[in-house]
């Protein structure tokens, strides 16, 4: 809600709604009803799939990168049951390439979305490297079915704990059978952030 508001309206309509209810029963309606009139937006949508209804997202991404076009496709789909349904949300992504950094947001709104990405230096070998939710604003599950090689150039380019954790995680999950995975695991017990460097001595495989 403070991503989906901002937090200058988040906390006014926090500040209205806990003034106006001060000692009284208030329901979700009534801190919607606030949102809304602080932020001038219809939130009933926003409301209705992430407080009154169950279960939450769970999301898969696939790349396709075509050198002809130069474009790297990104696959979002949502894995959740039908049961639970569709969720329409925006996703933030980070994308290296060519040594520029650059931030897009997507609007998922169908089970199946597909975006594209241009190389920002075309004369550059390299393809884009894509970190997804490096904010960490996303309620639901991710799957993220990068190359191994693309989450080691994650963790190598982070600017935050949380990509330089999920990039280790996903490195740990192949160590046993990538020996490249298991050097940069390794390397990580230097990593400057103390949690890091934690996660990595306890996910090494010593055994070797």
């Amino acid at each position: 809600l403070r991503t989906e508001l901002g937090d200058e309206a988040f906390f006014l309509a926090l500040k209205n709604y806990l003034t106006n209810y001060a000692y009284q029963n208030a329901e979700i309606d009534d801190l919607r009803r606030e949102c809304e009139i602080v932020s001038g937006k219809d939130l009933r949508l926003f409301f209705n799939q992430w407080f009154y209804k169950g279960g939450h997202p769970s999301i898969e991404l696939r790349y396709d990168y075509n050198d002809s076009t130069k474009l790297m496709a990104v696959t979002v789909e949502q894995k959740q049951s039908r049961e639970v349904g569709m969720f329409k949300f925006p996703l933030k992504f980070k994308v290296n390439q060519g040594g520029v950094t650059r931030y897009f947001t997507f609007n998922i709104e169908k089970r199946i979305e597909t975006f594209f990405v241009q190389k920002f230096d075309a004369e550059n070998p390299e393809y884009p490297n894509v970190f997804v939710d490096p904010d960490v604003t996303f309620l639901g599950e991710i799957k993220d079915n990068k190359p191994f090689l693309n989450h080691i150039k994650s963790y190598l380019n982070a600017t935050s704990f949380i990509e330089k954790y999920r990039s280790l995680k996903e490195l740990n999950n192949v160590q046993a059978s990538i020996d490249t995975a298991r050097s940069v695991v390794l390397s990580a017990i230097t990593d400057p952030d103390a949690e890091i460097r934690a996660k990595a001595i306890g996910w090494v495989n010593w055994s070797d």
